[in-house]
């Protein structure tokens, strides 16, 4: 057990902006209203489900939400959960950076509101400290993916060496480190380049990348990609084939792994063609 002092934030993303090519109306309540079921139902019951259950979320939500009475159903279902919740409007909220003057590293890790993680998620992304000297990027690769009512092998990407998947990508900074350097958020960058970026961020900032400021853990089924008709990744459209990444992928059976496994391990509780 590490003496040093952690502030964990899981920052989420609740349709913070309007892209122009998502075919779903973000302002929409009854579009909402489904969108904050899924949040709960799955990303939050999955948190919910973490062994260490020392951090905060923060949902990134989209400004106008705040300002319109309508919108505060997202804000009170959302909280409607026993861990610590927050939203914020930006990405470089003051509480997060703050934190850097009260612990001695600070974790910010990206997942999406739709996905599960496996248990021990936070606690494996906190014992990083110990490896990390000034930043880390540190994230997974390897899970499932569920559509269609089925769950199949998401492997790790090509990409794999220069970026992490999206569920649960951390990065953790030394606090002393990180009043060096411009501030960093939980998405400075697309998550499928994270050493291009971090190489060129800390030359322009008078340091050198080193390989040890780069993990992906490629060995652990880390996650549950979910894909639905709204999700992000697809537009908002809804799919007409197999979602790019399984489409050679076989249907997981419960020879592969059973519903009781998925429950305990990922919080996932969809009843499964294949897995009973």
């Amino acid at each position: 057990m590490s003496d040093k002092k952690i502030k964990h934030f899981v920052v989420v993303r609740f349709f913070p902006f309007k892209r122009p090519d998502f075919q779903r109306d973000i302002f929409d309540t009854d579009f909402l209203s489904t969108q904050v079921s899924l949040a709960k139902n799955n990303l939050l019951k999955s948190l919910e489900n973490q062994t260490d259950k020392n951090f905060e979320i923060y949902f990134l939500a989209n400004g106008k939400y705040f300002d319109n009475p309508k919108y505060e159903f997202i804000f009170t279902e959302l909280s409607d959960s026993p861990l610590t919740i927050k939203f914020i409007r930006k990405k470089s909220d003051p509480s997060i950076q703050d934190a850097y003057n009260n612990y001695d590293f600070v974790i910010q890790t990206r997942v999406d509101f739709d996905d599960f993680m496996y248990k021990d998620a936070v606690a494996d992304t906190q014992n990083k400290i110990n490896e990390c000297d000034s930043i880390l990027s540190y994230g997974y690769s390897k899970g499932y993916m569920y559509f269609n009512e089925d769950l199949y092998d998401f492997p790790a990407p090509k990409y794999a060496k220069r970026g992490q998947r999206s569920p649960f990508q951390s990065w953790i900074i030394k606090s002393s480190f990180a009043k060096k350097i411009p501030y960093v958020s939980a998405y400075p960058c697309e998550h499928t380049k994270i050493v291009p970026f971090l190489k060129e961020f800390l030359e322009k900032n008078g340091f050198e990348f080193s390989e040890n400021m780069y993990q992906n853990n490629i060995t652990t089924n880390a996650f549950i990609y979910f894909r639905h008709d709204a999700t992000w990744m697809n537009n908002g459209k809804p799919y007409t084939e197999r979602p790019k990444g399984i489409t050679h992928s076989k249907i997981l059976t419960t020879d592969d792994i059973t519903k009781k496994q998925l429950e305990e391990e990922f919080g996932f509780f969809y009843d499964l063609n294949s897995i009973k």
